[in-house]
């Protein structure tokens, strides 16, 4: 009876932390769009953001990399209002609604891992209207769960269904909203999308600029899916670097159970997580800015590195392969 007393206890303090690993998680990838594969250089390329694609239509990226080369994408000014991003240098910005004919921009994203069926996830992301194409603003802003992913050429339905939405207008053009919720995952959705789903009958809309026609433009920032509702309500991009395509895990996936981190910051440490949620090694680094991992002895499979860089982690999902 002890003995079977002391796996129960081992399997709960196990079962504990996993589950406290696996909360304090973000699920999106690129949360903040910080990361980019080149700076914006014209509209409707989201693309150009890490992890990031366009669902329905062309939505924007934009970044103060552009500021020189293309400034009609840069931030803060752009060609679409003038605001600051919540930190870091990039948001992405999306049109909710529009009279001149139905119009919507969604953008989307592979999720870290696929949702648990019977999970209950938070959700919090935030936006904020534009002051030029921002003259009319809506409700029912939220994000949408997928099994599998569409595009430009194959667009989201708008089917009036979003697991987490605004309730409310949004008008404020000044300060950034947080849009918050849950939901209990009914499958093992591994895409997350965010605009408005819903059409023109059952969206609500408030003139706030005066203008004839009714244009709703919204930029977006911090996206966060988790299974902890107050790290999802409280994430912020300050929770992930924020060194502009600085770091870097290559090859992944990997060809022969070898990979590399290399950052321009210095690194601090490194764990290693398995899929469960297990570490599999944690590794304190004397602040190198390049460093080798070696799963040549170890199964294959899906891996996350959480990097501490000027005391600051950095979740990144890494595929081994022999």
């Amino acid at each position: 009876m002890k003995y079977l007393y002391k796996i129960f206890l081992s399997f709960f303090v196990f079962s504990s932390t996993l589950e406290g690993v696996l909360a304090q998680t973000n699920l999106v990838p690129n949360p903040s769009f910080e990361i980019y594969s080149s700076c914006p250089s014209g509209a409707g390329e989201v693309y150009k953001s890490t992890g990031w694609d366009s669902y329905c239509e062309s939505p924007d990226y934009l970044n103060s990399c552009a500021s020189v080369s293309f400034p009609q994408m840069s931030v803060p000014s752009n060609m679409l209002g003038f605001q600051y991003a919540l930190s870091g240098n990039a948001y992405c910005g999306l049109y909710t609604y529009a009279t001149t004919g139905f119009y919507r921009e969604i953008i989307g994203a592979q999720l870290i891992t696929p949702l648990i069926i019977g999970q209950k996830y938070f959700v919090s992301f935030e936006i904020v209207l534009t002051e030029i194409y921002g003259g009319c603003a809506t409700d029912k802003i939220g994000t949408k769960f997928s099994t599998v992913p569409f595009s430009f050429s194959n667009p989201v339905p708008i089917n009036n269904s979003a697991q987490v939405y605004s309730s409310s207008i949004i008008t404020d053009t000044t300060n950034w909203t947080k849009i918050t919720g849950s939901f209990t995952s009914d499958s093992s959705y591994n895409y997350i999308m965010l605009g408005n789903f819903f059409d023109d009958s059952n969206t609500d809309t408030a003139q706030v600029e005066g203008m004839l026609n009714c244009f709703s433009y919204y930029f977006i920032e911090n996206v966060c899916v988790s299974t902890d509702s107050i790290y999802a309500a409280n994430w912020t991009s300050n929770n992930e670097i924020q060194v502009d395509n600085s770091l870097s895990v290559f090859p992944n996936p990997t060809t022969n159970g070898i990979c590399y981190i290399k950052s321009q910051e210095k690194i601090e440490s490194i764990e290693i997580y398995d899929l469960l949620g297990k570490k599999i090694n944690a590794i304190i680094l004397n602040n190198i800015d390049l460093y080798e991992v070696d799963f040549v002895d170890n199964t294959s499979g899906i891996f996350f590195f959480k990097i501490t860089i000027n005391q600051v982690q950095y979740t990144q999902k890494v595929l081994i392969t022999k």
